[in-house]
């Protein structure tokens, strides 16, 4: 749909002419889909099917009143757009999709209109996705997802989706009829916000933005909607935007996708600007959390907080990407940090020998560690070092590699898990060994782990020491 940002936003998509929490549904006079040329005899179709669904669009979204300023904007149909269809009793993709034709003038109704293919039978579940923008013919249900990553901040970017579900009742004289209308939910949340920037003395200025993340207190932002993978439908992670796009009037369009926030939820947004300065602003959800449906408008005022402080990386050429994060894939890794780090992170892909040369590191992401792997670790340890991660289970996770540890030094970890002493591997977890710190030290080191100091807020912090085994 083309997104209008005036006043009102009832984010209406096709659908019968129900109205749903700002959204208007398609309606047609006979409730039916009908597929053309000719009668069907067989109720069992595997042919093309032609299919039209006469679809509106009206009314009037409810101004909503909530510590963004509710305000309300308008959508209309372009024939750009797309209606996939998942047959659940069949459990397969039909090939083809739908598209609007015939809008009216005011953008307020079409008919849904194209071809597709499968097998339909009577009583068959039928679930319409509109807008997929990730769309896999192999059947792979995963792939087959909204993918809220790919918006710029542009209002042309927001992701428009919507799903419904429908029942097919019978196939009479040519005419698919279901036992009810699609009605379509929206999937997200629609944010305009006009944002200010203030430097360090509280001036306003006009930052160069390289970068901006979205993130939930409570982690409640989906990053990706699989409605079809039942193993992982909702993928939980901050929104970032490289480079986002806020226009001559400071504003940023967004759609935010929510699952299970409420009124202690927050929306924390972080920019930062080609000269690594940080700014930040947090606003606490309504009542009733952030729900998806709305459109939430307002203004933010980001003040400066803090240099970003990126940590000194040698052994690779990789450089960070949006999230921050250093990936790296070479094969073998072989890397040393040191210096101040301040939100950076690295993700291991291979076997890795890292070695940690006076480093101070924090990052404080919602369950963000400082090193995160799936391989062995072999951690070398000089000097004195210290990972801070207050939103963390761990500073340090590798989830099916083991940690080893070598060197002559210490490393202070901070996390918020009392029991998991801020390490976590395959070797060294809550269910196995993890009492003894030693069984960390690599051949010919020992290592050891202070008591833990309880640091009142939440988090937890040890040292460990490692030294050659005499």
């Amino acid at each position: 749909m083309q997104k209008n940002f005036l006043k009102t936003l009832p984010l209406a998509f096709l659908a019968t002419s129900m109205v749903v929490s700002g959204l208007t549904a398609c309606s047609s006079s006979d409730d039916s889909i009908a597929e053309e040329p000719t009668p069907v005899v067989n109720p069992t179709q595997t042919n093309v099917h032609q299919v039209r669904i006469h679809a509106t669009m009206g009314g009037e979204a409810q101004t909503r009143a909530v510590n963004f300023d509710g305000t309300t904007s308008n959508s209309t149909f372009q024939t750009t757009e797309a209606v996939y269809v998942y047959n659940v009793t069949k459990k397969t993709m039909l090939s083809g999709t739908l598209s609007p034709t015939n809008i009216s003038d005011d953008g307020k109704s079409c008919d849904l209109t194209g071809e597709l293919t499968g097998t339909i039978e009577a009583n068959d579940e039928l679930r319409l996705f509109y807008n997929f923008n990730n769309y896999s013919t192999t059947n792979d249900l995963y792939y087959n997802h909204f993918d809220y990553t790919r918006q710029t901040g542009a209002a042309t970017t927001v992701l428009d989706g919507a799903e419904a579900t429908v029942t097919v009742s019978d196939f009479a004289n040519g005419t698919l009829s279901t036992v009810a209308t699609a009605s379509f939910q929206n999937l997200q949340s629609m944010f305009r916000q006009s944002l200010t920037f203030k430097d360090a003395s509280g001036e306003t200025v006009t930052p160069t933005i390289t970068s901006l993340m979205v993130t939930s207190k409570n982690n409640k932002l989906i990053w990706i909607y699989a409605p079809l993978y039942e193993e992982q439908t909702n993928t939980y992670n901050p929104l970032s935007i490289t480079n986002p796009v806020i226009d001559a009037n400071g504003d940023i369009y967004l759609s935010l996708r929510f699952v299970g926030s409420d009124g202690t939820d927050a929306l924390t947004f972080t920019a930062q600007d080609d000269q690594e300065n940080i700014y930040e602003c947090t606003k606490n959800a309504p009542s009733g959390g952030f729900q998806n449906g709305k459109y939430y408008h307002g203004s933010m005022t980001l003040p400066f907080v803090r240099k970003m402080n990126q940590p000194i990386v040698t052994g690779t050429s990789v450089k960070t990407d949006a999230y921050n994060r250093y990936d790296i894939y070479d094969d073998p890794t072989n890397i040393t940090i040191s210096g101040t780090s301040v939100g950076y992170y690295f993700r291991l892909r291979k076997v890795s020998t890292v070695t940690l040369n006076g480093i101070n590191a924090t990052h404080e992401g919602h369950l963000q560690e400082i090193l995160e792997a799936n391989k062995d670790i072999n951690l070398i340890i000089n000097g004195t070092n210290s990972f801070c991660c207050p939103n963390s289970n761990d500073c340090i996770y590798t989830a099916s590699g083991n940690l080893k540890i070598s060197g002559n030094g210490t490393l202070t970890v901070t996390a918020k898990r009392d029991n998991r002493y801020g390490l976590f591997a395959t070797n060294y977890n809550e269910g196995v060994n993890n009492s003894n710190a030693n069984v960390l030290a690599a051949e010919g080191y020992t290592v050891t782990r202070s008591a833990r100091t309880d640091n009142s807020d939440g988090t937890y912090t040890w040292t460990y020491t490692v030294t050659t085994a005499e």
